[in-house]
C-alpha cells in the first residue's frame, strides 16, 4: 500500500496530546509496514515550521508538501489518506480514514472554547462525517459521542487507542535525580500534566491540593507540580493559585518536553488528573507504564481508559478530588497496589497493537474498492 499521513499538527516546537499521537502513529505504522511506503504530508503553509517535521527513520518513509487542490498524480498513486487530526483534504477517491480525538468543542455552550471556534470544529466535525469512509475515535467514549452528534453508521467508526511511548518505563533511572533537580523540583510531590485550562479543570484541583493541605499528618511539606502551558481559561486556574493558602508550595512548570515526563512520573506521589473531559487522557497511561499512581475524575474516558487501576472522583467535587490526594499522600500501601494495578493496565496498551488495527482498517478500504 502507499499511505499518506497529514503530520501537520506535528510540525510544532512544543509536541504534546496530538503532536505527540501523530509522531507515534506515523513511527508504529511505518514500522509495522516496512513494505508499504508512506508519505508523511505537511500542509504547505506548515513549511515555515519546516525544522520541527518529524520524518520515522525507518527507510520506508518520505516527506511530501501539499496543498487544495491535491495534485492529481499524487491523488491517484495513493491507496489510503489519514487526516491524523480532525481534517481531511478534498481527497475524492477511496480510503479517507481521519481521526477525532474528542467531541468537546462540538457541546455549544460548554464553555471550553470560544464559541467561535467552536462553530468552526462543530462545521468540520459534519463534514468529516460526510467524507470520511472510516472515522478513528481514540476511545469508546469519543465513539459513542461522536454516532450521538453526528449520526454516523456505527460500522464507519472504530476505537483505536493511543498508548505510551516507549521511554515510558517504571524502572527509576540514574538521570531522573538530574532532571529533576534541574526542573528545580523538590520531592515529595503530587504531579498534574497536561494544559492549564478550563477543561481540565485545574483550578478545581488547586482547590482540592488546598482543602487536602490544611490538615497535618505528614503532608506540610508535599507540593503540587503543574506541568503544562497556560490555555483558555487558565486564568481561573492561575487566580486559584493565588488565592491558595497552599500557594507556596504549588510550582508552575509550563512546557514539558516529553523527555523528561517519565522522570516527573516517577518520582511523584501520583499523577492527579481530575479533568472535565478528555477523549483519551494520554497522562493517565504514560503515569501507569511509569509506576505513578493516579487520580483521576468520572468523566469523558478516564474510567474506560484507566480500567480501575486509579483512585475516581467526581470532577466537580473539590472535597472528593482532596480525599483522594490525601489518600495519595499518607497511604504508601495503596500507593503500591495502584502502581501494580497501573503497570498492568499500561501492557494492555501499545502502539504496535494500534498500528496493527490502523493497517487492518486501511487494507479493509483498499480491499473494498
Amino acid at each position: 500500500m502507499r499511505i499518506a499521513f497529514d503530520a501537520s499538527g506535528a510540525a510544532r516546537n512544543e509536541a504534546t496530546g496530538v503532536a505527540v499521537y501523530i509522531r507515534r502513529t506515523v513511527a508504529a505504522v511505518a514500522a509495522a509496514a516496512p513494505d508499504d511506503e508512506i508519505f508523511v504530508c505537511y500542509r504547505l503553509s506548515r513549511l515555515k515550521y519546516r525544522r520541527n517535521f518529524f520524518l520515522p527513520d525507518t527507510g520506508n518513509c518520505r516527506i511530501k508538501i501539499i496543498q487544495e487542490p491535491f495534485n492529481p498524480f499524487f491523488q491517484r498513486s495513493i491507496d489510503i489518506f489519514h487526516g491524523l487530526d480532525a481534517r481531511l483534504p478534498s481527497y475524492r477517491r477511496p480510503g479517507k480514514v481521519v481521526t477525532i480525538h474528542d467531541m468537546f468543542s462540538a457541546v455549544p455552550g460548554g464553555g471550553f472554547a470560544p464559541e467561535g471556534f467552536g462553530e468552526m470544529k462543530r462545521e468540520r466535525y459534519r463534514n468529516l462525517a460526510e467524507a470520511a469512509d472510516v472515522i478513528v475515535a481514540v476511545s469508546g467514549a469519543v465513539r459513542s459521542h461522536i454516532l450521538e452528534a453526528l449520526g454516523v453508521p456505527e460500522d464507519r467508526v472504530r476505537v483505536v487507542y493511543e498508548a505510551p511511548g516507549p521511554d515510558f518505563r517504571p524502572e527509576i533511572r540514574e538521570s531522573d535525580r538530574a532532571t529533576l533537580e534541574r526542573l528545580g523540583i523538590r520531592r515529595p510531590y503530587l504531579l498534574y500534566v497536561g494544559s492549564i485550562n478550563r477543561r481540565k479543570n485545574v483550578r478545581r484541583m488547586v482547590e482540592a491540593f488546598s482543602i487536602a493541605s490544611e490538615e497535618a499528618g505528614g503532608t506540610g511539606q508535599i507540593e503540587f507540580v503543574l506541568a503544562g502551558r497556560v490555555g483558555f481559561g487558565g486564568e481561573e486556574a492561575l487566580e486559584a493559585i493565588r488565592r491558595s493558602p497552599a500557594r507556596d508550595r504549588i510550582r508552575r512548570l509550563g512546557y514539558v518536553a516529553d523527555g523528561d515526563l517519565p522522570a516527573l512520573y516517577r518520582g511523584a506521589l501520583g499523577l492527579v488528573f481530575a479533568t472535565l473531559y478528555e477523549g483519551f487522557g494520554l497522562p493517565v497511561v504514560e503515569a501507569f507504564a511509569c509506576g505513578c499512581p493516579v487520580l483521576i475524575s468520572r468523566s469523558g474516558s478516564l474510567p474506560e481508559v484507566a480500567g480501575g487501576a486509579a483512585i475516581e472522583a467526581e470532577a466537580e467535587d473539590a472535597d472528593a478530588i482532596a480525599d483522594g490526594m490525601r489518600r495519595l499522600m499518607r497511604d504508601q500501601s495503596l500507593r503500591g497496589e495502584l502502581r501494580a494495578k497501573g503497570i498492568a493496565r499500561a501492557a494492555e496498551f501499545s502502539w504496535e497493537k494500534s498500528a496493527r488495527a490502523l493497517l487492518d482498517i486501511y487494507r479493509g478500504l483498499v480491499a473494498g474498492k
